[in-house]
């Protein structure tokens, strides 16, 4: 039984049973945008409708205390109503009991909950399609806001082509993915309409290539576990097809299946064996060079043989590998260690147009011999650094002295003409040390 359903048991509905917008498509209704739209209809604000209708069903102190206290610690926090955490299923919970329907939870990312990491999935402020809305009131359509454009991966619009926007044109505030005041199409802060049909608000797209293809991905993610059909996965199905497509594509070599995805083999190892969860953009990225949808990848669908014939994925997708001569390589290193210019390890890599990771790698004695040399280079800049602000320090307070002028941090910074070295500690000191000996 429902954690909720033994507090409330009637034939009616306590809200009313609206349909959630563009189900079974890739611009399905967030959970947020319901809840602002479902308190609309009962002409409440969210504010009142959360804190009065909702937060006794909820039985969390928090937002019980909203009601009372007043606050937006909350409502900074409501982008996980819209995610695949407990504050997205206990609304899910109360409002599929409170509406007597069962599809409230594909209006979030909870059907995802088994493969998607939690950490960047969501913004913290809401983004939206002006031209969207604006089509929305000329065509008398209901406004609502799509979930697609509150994770933060998706930066554009799939309709329109453009970029989504994150400021209210007229008070250029953000807004928190839920507030007090939510009304779809409206600012919460100055109550603006947000569509609009001009075509300077928003910029095209400059290069649709990688960039379009994000918002594709996420959008088929979306109109699957918006469907008809239940989405069943778990944990374990990100690493069973990563293992699939390992074993047909790349006959088990991670390291170039990693090359080809341009993921360190690392990463992309502890995805293999399930140790981690590939975040949201990476997943994309191996669907985007598979060539399938997320879904697909999900069910292991093999992929035609004209696709893994040969070097097992077109060319010109696979990473060339660079060649080094380990040798010469050593001789630089050497040259560097013995040169009075001591430069870092980093820029003798960028010289040899190899990674730094690499001369740790194959060469950790002379690397870290490289770093010593260059640590006592800036120490010792560092020390004649401190020696001649300490002189100059000295002459700037016998000036005032002689002006009869006390030498306050405020004084000696203007004689030092914008120099804000006494910011630092150890000049602060010695600043200091030199008025207790005056």
């Amino acid at each position: 039984m429902n954690k909720f359903t033994s507090n409330h048991i009637s034939a009616r509905s306590t809200l009313f049973n609206i349909e959630p917008q563009g189900m079974n498509s890739p611009l399905v209704e967030s959970l947020t945008s319901y809840i602002s739209r479902i308190s609309d209809y009962h002409c409440l604000s969210t504010g009142v409708f959360i804190s009065k209708l909702l937060a006794p069903y909820l039985k969390k102190h928090y937002i019980s205390a909203i009601a009372t206290r007043g606050g937006n610690g909350f409502y900074d926090c409501t982008n996980g109503i819209n995610g695949i955490g407990s504050l997205a299923s206990d609304f899910v919970n109360v409002i599929e009991l409170l509406t007597y329907r069962s599809d409230i939870s594909k209006t979030t990312l909870l059907p995802w909950t088994g493969i998607l990491p939690t950490r960047g999935l969501l913004e913290s402020k809401k983004k939206w399609c002006p031209f969207c809305y604006q089509e929305a009131i000329n065509n008398t359509s209901i406004i609502y806001e799509p979930l697609i454009w509150f994770l933060k991966e998706s930066k554009y619009c799939l309709i329109h082509k453009t970029f989504l926007v994150s400021k209210c044109i007229k008070c250029s505030k953000e807004m928190n993915i839920l507030s007090r005041n939510s009304k779809p199409g409206f600012c919460d802060n100055c109550d603006c309409w947000l569509g609009s049909n001009k075509e300077n608000l928003n910029n095209k797209i400059p290069h649709l290539g990688e960039t379009l293809h994000i918002e594709d991905r996420i959008g088929e993610m979306l109109k699957t576990s918006s469907g008809s059909e239940k989405v069943n996965i778990n944990k374990t199905q990100i690493c069973k097809s990563l293992n699939y497509y390992l074993d047909e594509l790349f006959e088990g070599n991670i390291k170039d299946f990693a090359e080809t995805l341009g993921i360190p083999s690392t990463t992309f190892r502890y995805w293999v064996r399930g140790i981690n969860l590939p975040p949201l953009y990476s997943l994309i990225r191996i669907c985007n060079v598979l060539e399938i949808s997320i879904w697909e990848f999900l069910q292991s669908k093999q992929i035609p043989i004209a696709k893994s014939s040969m070097s097992k994925l077109p060319a010109n997708k696979i990473k060339d590998r660079k060649k080094y001569d380990y040798g010469q390589i050593k001789n630089i290193l050497l040259d560097e260690i013995n040169s009075s210019e001591k430069n870092s390890l980093t820029k003798i890599a960028e010289k040899i147009d190899c990674d730094r990771k690499l001369l740790y790698q194959k060469f950790p004695n002379e690397s870290k011999k490289i770093v010593e040399n260059y640590k006592s280079k800036l120490d010792l800049k560092k020390t004649e650094r401190q020696k001649a602000f300490h002189q100059q320090l000295i002459e700037v307070i016998n000036v005032l002295k002689e002006r009869n002028v006390y030498p306050s941090r405020r004084n000696v910074e203007k004689e030092l003409r914008g120099n804000f070295l006494l910011k630092e500690s150890y000049f602060r000191e010695v600043w200091k040390d030199i008025k207790k000996n005056m």
